[in-house]
């Protein structure tokens, strides 16, 4: 499990794109990350305070899962946009 801190850039900005699909894009770099409801709940959750851990936790309440499977994706979909730049991990 983690205790590290994920924290947006500031510059951010979410547009959806149609039902399904939105895209996060970052106006400083031209970077676009294409993403799907789920990943929006966890992006609303990333606010610079929660842990990756209670953000997982959080996601398995609300669906009726189990922490380590919500864990593992929230872990991915967060090393995914940290190595995109559009995030930090503290």
């Amino acid at each position: 499990m983690s205790e590290r801190i994920p924290k947006l850039k500031d510059s951010l900005e979410l547009l959806k794109t149609d039902d399904n699909s939105y895209s996060l894009i970052d106006p400083e770099t031209g970077r676009v990350h294409y993403t799907d409801d789920i990943g929006v709940e966890i992006l609303h959750l990333i606010d610079g305070k929660r842990t990756i851990d209670q953000i997982a936790e959080e996601l398995a309440a609300k669906y009726d899962a189990l922490s380590i499977e919500i864990f593992r994706d929230v872990e991915e979909y967060v090393k995914h946009l940290a190595t995109a730049k559009m995030l930090t991990l503290k």
